[in-house]
């Protein structure tokens, strides 16, 4: 994608840092709808293609504050609600990069969402009496706009049928299979399945996992 777009939704993730933006969307949500049932946190950016000993602290605040702190965030200002209601569904995205590594680069976003999976393990237990269901989605590669950050559409391509080719349905992922993924844990379906960490990557962690 264009940099200068990518610029633009960036401005805009940032914003999910800001424990005061969040609490100003949470109210418009609740003055529009009037309760809140479901929350996926979604918002999430990558790291620079850098080794584990070239990042700055610059990228590592960055990165943490988008998809660590602004998830908390929203969990903070939506729970109280759900809490109040006796039910509710959160759900957080996580990545298959929380649970192992298979490339270089990308440094501070392992762990950025490796926490991701902690905090929900740790609010489904705190939330759990109050009928509140918290799981976490990890997706493979997903065809998204955060591939073409610092990437040319060949180099995108390229990856795209690398990791195909390590994946066991031997695609990529679409959006769609995240979103179905989320809607299952929204849904009455998941009523007793509450701090998991969902895989949904067509097989490739199952593959690298048996290749010698």
């Amino acid at each position: 994608m264009k940099s200068s777009n990518w610029e633009e939704k960036l401005f805009w993730l940032k914003r999910i840092s800001k424990k005061d933006e969040v609490e100003k969307m949470v109210a418009r949500s609740l003055k529009e709808f009037g309760r809140i049932d479901v929350l996926v946190n979604n918002a999430g950016i990558s790291s620079k293609t850098t080794n584990a000993l070239e990042g700055t602290t610059e990228e590592w605040v960055k990165i943490l504050g988008v998809n660590l702190i602004g998830t908390y965030y929203c969990i903070q200002a939506v729970a109280p609600h759900m809490i109040k209601n006796k039910c509710g569904k959160i759900i957080s995205i996580s990545s298959l990069a929380s649970i192992g590594t298979t490339n270089v680069g990308h440094v501070a976003y392992g762990p950025s969402k490796g926490a991701i999976n902690v905090l929900t393990k740790r609010l489904a237990y705190e939330l759990g009496p109050y009928h509140i269901n918290v799981n976490a989605i990890a997706p493979g590669l997903i065809k998204t706009e955060m591939l073409g950050v610092e990437r040319t559409e060949e180099e995108v391509n390229e990856l795209l049928k690398e990791i195909a080719n390590v994946t066991d349905l031997r695609r990529t992922g679409e959006p769609q299979d995240i979103a179905n993924a989320a809607l299952f844990l929204a849904s009455d379906e998941s009523d007793f399945m509450t701090g998991q960490v969902m895989v949904v990557d067509g097989g490739r962690f199952n593959f690298q996992s048996h290749s010698v």
